[in-house]
C-alpha cells in the first residue's frame, strides 16, 4: 500500500506534465515536417519555459536538445561528452556582430533620403528588448521608419523611448505577436489613430486563424523636412507552417482583401486628422493609446531624443522649429503614395511566387535588391521573405539593401539565436524638393501624377 500511495502522486504529476507538453510536441513535429527550424526553435523555447516551471518531461527534452550545442556563448568548444544548453550571447557580442553587418550605414538625420527598414524581431518581447536594447538601437537609428514584426507594444514602447521615436502597434495574437512601427521625429503621423487591418484575421473556413494571424497596421506620415506625405503599411502574413502549397492561398486571400481595402481608401480617406498643434502644445502632445493598441507620437518622445548629426537637439528645438508648421489636413485626402513592408513569408524575388499577384495587378511595385540576396534562410534554402511593395513612388525609391548573414559559426549563432532569424531590409525614398511640393493643389503636392 505504501508503494501504491507513492506511485499515485508521481503518476498524477507525469500525467499533468504530459498534457501540458503534448500541444508543444505536436507543434514541434509539424515545424520539423515543414522543415522550418526557426519555428522549431521557438517551440523549444516554449518547452524551456515549461521546464523552468518544473515540468519534468519538458526538462528531459531541453536537456536532450542541449546536447546539440557543442559550444558556449564565447565560442569555445565544450568538453567531449558535455551537454550544455545554449547560453545567450551578451548584448555586447550581439552588437559587435550586428555592426559588422550594418555598421557602415549612417545614423539617420533630418536630411537626406527617408530610410525605411522592415525587421522581424523574432519573438521580441519586453524582456528581450531590455536585454538587447543597445544592438536594437543600432538598427533603429539607421532608419526613419522601422516596421517591426513578431513583437508587441510593450517591447516597442521601451525601444521607442530609448530611441526618441514615435510608435504605433497593432493588437497582439495568442503568441504575443503584433506588428508595430517606429518613427524618427522627422516623420510626423497625421491620422488621430492608425488603420488596423483586422479583417485579415477572418479567413473563410479557418476560424482558428482569428487568434493566430497578425493584423496589418497603416499610418499616414508627413516628412517635416520636405513636406512629402505618404502612407506606410506594416504586415506579417500567414506562415508556411502546414506547407507552402497549403498556406499560399491564405496569403493570396489576404492580399486580395488588402487591395480591396486600398481601393476604398482611394475614394475616401480612412483617417481623421490629428488636432492642429500650437506652440504651447508642441513639446507635450497627449498620447492616443490603448493598452494593446499603442499609439504614441514622436512628439511624446522628443524630450529624450539624442543630438542629431545635423545639430538638431531634443524636444526644445523640435517644438520651436518643427511642430508649429505641421499641417494635418492631408490626413483627410484619399490614399496616394504608399509603402507596404514586412514579412511576407514568401520568396519575393522568385517568379514562381504567385500569391503576390493581387498586389502587382493593383499597381504595386515589388521593390528589388540588386543581387536577389535572401533575408531568411533555413538549411540549404532561403529567400527574400522580407521586403517592400510601393505605389505612387516611381523614380523616388532606390534598390533595396539587405546585409549578408554573418560569416562563421560563432557570429551566425549570436545573430540568429539572440537577435533575429531574419535580416533587416532597407529602402531609401528621396522625396521631391520642398519647393516642388508646394506647387499646385494640396492633393497634388503629395500625390504624384504617376500614381496608379
Amino acid at each position: 500500500m505504501k508503494n501504491e500511495g507513492t506511485a499515485d502522486p508521481i503518476r498524477n504529476v507525469l500525467s499533468k506534465s504530459a498534457v501540458d507538453i503534448r500541444t508543444q510536441l505536436d507543434l514541434l513535429e509539424a515545424c520539423l515536417a515543414a522543415d522550418r527550424l526557426g519555428w522549431a526553435g521557438e517551440t523549444l523555447a516554449e518547452i524551456a519555459k515549461l521546464a523552468n516551471a518544473g515540468n519534468p518531461l519538458a526538462q528531459a527534452i531541453v536537456t536532450s536538445a542541449g546536447s546539440a550545442n557543442a559550444g558556449t556563448a564565447g565560442g569555445n568548444p565544450a568538453k567531449p561528452g558535455a551537454r550544455r544548453p545554449w547560453v545567450p550571447a551578451s548584448p555586447e557580442q550581439v552588437k559587435e556582430v550586428l555592426l559588422k553587418m550594418i555598421g557602415h550605414r549612417p545614423l539617420v538625420t533630418y536630411g537626406g533620403p527617408i530610410v525605411v527598414c522592415t525587421f522581424n524581431g523574432y519573438l521580441l518581447d519586453l524582456e528581450k528588448a531590455k536585454r538587447i536594447i543597445d544592438p536594437l538601437l543600432e538598427l533603429v537609428k539607421r532608419a526613419h521608419v522601422v516596421l517591426f514584426q513578431e513583437t508587441n507594444i510593450d517591447a516597442l514602447r521601451y525601444i521607442a523611448k530609448a530611441a526618441g521615436y514615435g510608435v504605433n502597434a497593432s493588437h497582439r495574437n495568442n503568441r504575443e505577436q503584433a506588428c508595430g512601427i517606429l518613427y524618427h521625429p522627422r516623420l510626423e503621423w497625421l491620422g488621430s489613430k492608425p488603420v488596423y487591418h483586422d479583417y485579415l484575421l477572418e479567413v473563410p473556413d479557418h476560424p482558428e486563424f482569428r487568434v493566430t494571424l497578425r493584423p496589418a497596421l497603416q499610418q499616414r506620415v508627413r516628412d517635416i523636412s520636405s513636406g512629402f506625405v505618404f502612407d506606410v503599411v506594416d504586415l506579417h502574413t500567414k506562415s508556411n507552417l502546414g506547407g507552402p502549397d497549403q498556406t499560399r492561398p491564405i496569403r493570396r486571400y489576404s492580399f486580395e482583401q488588402m487591395v480591396a481595402e486600398f481601393a476604398k481608401q482611394t475614394v475616401k480617406s480612412p483617417y481623421k486628422r490629428r488636432k492642429e498643434a500650437t506652440t504651447a502644445q508642441a513639446a507635450e502632445d497627449a498620447a492616443v493609446a490603448t493598452a494593446d493598441s499603442g499609439v504614441e507620437s514622436a512628439a511624446d518622445n522628443v524630450a529624450a531624443a539624442p543630438v542629431a548629426a545635423d545639430g538638431t537637439t531634443g524636444g526644445e528645438a523640435l517644438a520651436k522649429k518643427i511642430r508649429p508648421t505641421i499641417d494635418y489636413s492631408a490626413a483627410e485626402l484619399p490614399l496616394g503614395a504608399v509603402i507596404i513592408g514586412g514579412d511576407f513569408n514568401a520568396p519575393l524575388e522568385k517568379e514562381t511566387t504567385t500569391e503576390i499577384e493581387p498586389l502587382l495587378e493593383a499597381g504595386f511595385r515589388n521593390e528589388k535588391t540588386t543581387d536577389n540576396r535572401p533575408s531568411y534562410r533555413y538549411r540549404t534554402e532561403g529567400g527574400q521573405f522580407d521586403g517592400f511593395f510601393t505605389r505612387g513612388l516611381d523614380g523616388l525609391v532606390s534598390p533595396l539593401w539587405i546585409p549578408e548573414f554573418p560569416e562563421g559559426k560563432r557570429d551566425l549563432l549570436f545573430y540568429q539565436k539572440d537577435f533575429s532569424d531574419h535580416l533587416p531590409v532597407f529602402l531609401e525614398l528621396t522625396p521631391p524638393a520642398a519647393t516642388q511640393m508646394m506647387e499646385g493643389s494640396a492633393q497634388t503636392s503629395w500625390r504624384p501624377d504617376n500614381w496608379g
